[in-house]
């Protein structure tokens, strides 16, 4: 029984009534029975659980009118005390078949569970009867699944599926009791499902990841499994899932498994490409003596890996993640978004050889690494990020060429109105100058950089970018003296490369000035008018809507600024950029009309001067 994986749907409250349509009950809660037994002085037994969702949680498994604790939930607060009777409870799930024919093959219900919501009466063709469910999800809002006899009956030959969803359908075991004729059924049932390659059991009962791999030895051309938000029986030993071996792409997120988890089933996923393991609430990867371990054993991890997102947890040691990781040997991108770093420091490599006798491992290296994202992190200093980074380049990441660094501290906006933001000129266009000054700052101290957030960087950009850092340093917006070691080389080697730019210091003051330089950036500013399209202002500007940029600007980085200045998200799907060039003169002089040039959304990647965008042009913005 302990371990064992629940679905309780609480009941509705009592003020809700049935002939209320949008009053439903509760969505169901997944849990996980910890303990059962007797809980004193109360009567009878109990199940303690901890829930999925930690906020359906009351107490850490402990009762608090004894103060004896009975389970220890993984996370804080995440444990309650249930009843085995409680209404709504079910402790068995469905086996794989069950749950496959509830869903597809299932002509009585369009579903197995009790939909909440009928469709409407109004309609009288049987074909089209439906089921609306309601589900809950770790962001706290509800899904909802619409199902019909229709789309059922497109998927009735099993042998056609490539892609099966039986997410949140209760899928608790590969079969019920393992007998024979059972394991019979679900092999022949495999075979049935010859075509399936994507398979998705996110929000199941399943028990452990042996439960899983049952279920995947069946399906000879599965390649992606999704498995996120179940809780396995934690693996504390090396273990065989060969139902996994052909797996490409295996999704573990919200799983809270560890990283010591992964290092365990690795042989048995010598084909994955791609792993999903974020929002697991990961602290560290390595644990003690691991790394010194693996590196005496001289082995690797995951041989296929180019894909790795750890997402949304809580790694904050930088030294730790590129240790660890400096054993999956075909990692190509690495995401680390919303995470805890505040530096991207390592260790200084030793200044004199081991002895020949050592056998200390070589520093660790991501040799194959070409994108990072650091994105919603801590970095809040340049010297212990960006400029660390590039430090360890050459030898830790030498094929690094693509990154993302936006909603970090140091790059972030300031939230603080400054004297760049005036009654004619608002605060948000003062933050998209200091976005597109960090967006040149990076690009001039990382000269390996192809790619930032997304956008390919241009020679031109580049230019501007580099001939931007060598001016700020110059009129004392950074202080030389304070930047760091190897800033300070990159930047001798940009002043090399644009003496033009360069300036020197009057030797009359005792700080030195800054001498003007003979071309600035702000020199190369444009000035465009953004025309916004009526729906998304609902009341007309008081004062035109401007934004100055450089010609070498990506436009998709201008709609990104347009949506910054009127506040409201501008979707590709939903709006067009058309580029509106001031009228020539013809022969007699008089004013002509203007230019629109209408911006494909598949060509956001060029430069704004592409369009023809000069100073005092406009850029409209139109819904479709």
């Amino acid at each position: 029984m302990l371990h064992k994986r629940i679905c309780y749907s609480p009941p509705a409250p009592p003020s809700s009534t049935t002939s209320s349509t949008n009053t439903a009950s509760s969505p169901p809660q997944l849990g996980t029975i910890l303990y059962h037994g007797p809980v004193p002085p109360t009567k009878g037994n109990w199940y303690g659980v901890e829930w999925d969702e930690p906020a359906r949680g009351k107490h850490s498994g402990v009762y608090e009118k004894t103060g004896v604790r009975y389970f220890v939930p993984r996370v804080e607060g995440a444990g309650s005390f249930l009843r085995p009777d409680a209404k709504g409870l079910d402790i068995e799930g469905k086996t794989f078949s069950e749950a496959l024919h509830a869903k597809y093959l299932d002509y009585s219900s369009p579903s197995s569970s009790q939909p909440s919501t009928s469709a409407s009466p109004t309609s009288q063709d049987p074909q089209v009867r439906a089921a609306t469910q309601r589900f809950a999800t770790d962001s706290n809002f509800e899904v909802e699944v619409v199902l019909n006899d229709r789309v059922n009956e497109r998927f009735r030959q099993l042998g056609r599926l490539r892609e099966v969803g039986l997410e949140w359908e209760g899928v608790s075991c590969a079969t019920r009791s393992g007998e024979k004729g059972e394991e019979e059924e679900l092999r022949r049932l495999g075979q049935q499902l010859k075509n399936l390659e994507v398979l998705n059991l996110s929000f199941s009962l399943l028990p452990t990841l042996e439960e899983a791999d049952r279920i995947a030895a069946v399906l000879p051309k599965l390649r992606s499994l999704a498995l996120n938000s179940n809780r396995f029986v934690r693996v504390h030993s090396p273990t065989s899932l060969g139902g996994l071996e052909c797996l490409t792409s295996l999704q573990l997120n919200n799983t809270l498994m560890p990283w010591s988890e992964v290092r365990l089933i690795s042989s048995s996923l010598p084909n994955l490409v791609d792993l999903q393991f974020g929002f697991n609430r990961l602290r560290r990867l390595g644990d003690t003596g691991h790394v010194d371990q693996i590196a005496n054993a001289d082995s690797s991890l995951l041989p296929s890996l180019k894909r790795l997102n750890l997402e949304s947890n809580e790694l904050d040691d930088w030294a730790d993640i590129v240790g660890e990781l400096s054993f999956l040997p075909s990692l190509e991108e690495l995401y680390l978004t919303s995470n805890r770093l505040k530096s991207l420091a390592l260790p200084q490599p030793r200044t004199q050889p081991p002895p020949a006798t050592s056998a200390s491992p070589s520093p660790p290296q991501l040799t194959r690494l070409r994108h990072l994202s650091l994105s919603e992190n801590l970095l809040e200093s340049w010297a212990t990020s960006v400029d660390a980074l590039a430090a360890f380049r050459d030898s830790t990441f030498p094929s690094l060429t693509s990154m993302r660094l936006s909603d970090n501290p140091l790059f972030r906006p300031r939230s603080a109105p400054t004297t760049e933001a005036t009654e004619t000129q608002p605060a948000s266009n003062a933050d998209d100058r200091h976005l597109l000054h960090s967006r040149l700052l990076i690009i001039a101290r990382l000269p390996f950089l192809t790619e930032l957030e997304g956008t390919v960087i241009s020679q031109a950009e580049r230019d501007d970018a580099e001939r931007f850092w060598i001016e700020q340093v110059a009129r004392g917006k950074e202080e030389e003296a304070a930047l760091s070691e190897w800033a300070r080389g990159r930047l001798a080697e940009l002043r090399q490369k644009w003496p033009d730019v360069a300036g020197s210091l009057d030797s009359s003051g005792v700080n030195g000035v800054a001498r003007e330089a003979k071309r600035t950036l702000k020199n190369r500013l444009i000035r465009l008018h953004v025309r916004p399209d009526p729906s998304v202002l609902s009341i007309t500007a008081a004062t035109p809507l401007e934004l100055s940029v450089l010609p070498s600007l990506r436009t998709l980085l201008l709609r990104t600024q347009i949506s910054r200045l009127i506040g409201k998200p501008l979707p590709k799907s939903k709006f067009r950029l058309v580029a509106v060039l001031k009228p020539g003169t013809d022969a007699r002089g008089e004013d002509g009309e203007e230019v629109r040039v209408e911006i494909s959304p598949a060509e956001e990647g060029k430069e704004v001067s592409w369009w023809g965008l000069e100073d005092g042009d406009a850029v409209e913005v139109v819904a479709l």
